[in-house]
């Protein structure tokens, strides 16, 4: 009896392993993100000097559309992103934007399932504002 516990125990630790590790993931540039077409990749970027962003609450409050610089491409390919939902608050104050998603070539967009915001801190150290005067 107990062997079949410590065996069914063993297999399931086994499978939590395993997912762990299929899941695991890491940042990747658009390049990379293009070359495997439909396969979920975490990118990492931030908006270009004039970025693209559209977005109509009224016609699509589910559609929001921009473009992403990468922060892993050598060259900072600027890249469009579909996202299917509504603009986060503060979108366009964020320094950086991980987007998670795959990239569908025949639309040529990266398509993204998920959308977290890096904003700038919104507590200022008040000493160093006072060093700085």
């Amino acid at each position: 009896m107990w062997r079949w516990i410590a065996l069914i125990m063993l297999v399931v630790s086994g499978l939590v392993v395993a997912s762990m590790m299929t899941s695991s993931s890491k940042y990747v540039s658009f390049e990379e993100a293009m070359s495997n077409p439909g396969k979920v990749y975490y990118v990492i970027g931030t908006f270009p000097e004039d970025p693209k962003i559209a977005y109509d609450p009224i016609k699509n409050p589910n559609k929001l559309e921009f473009s992403l610089v990468d922060k892993e491409g050598k060259e900072g390919k600027e890249v469009r992103v579909v996202y299917p939902g509504p603009k986060p608050q503060d979108f366009e104050k964020s320094e950086e934007v991980v987007v998670t998603g795959y990239w569908d070539e025949e639309q040529e967009i990266f398509y993204a399932q998920k959308v977290l915001l890096k904003c700038p801190s919104k507590y200022i150290d008040e000493n160093a504002s006072l060093t700085n005067n």
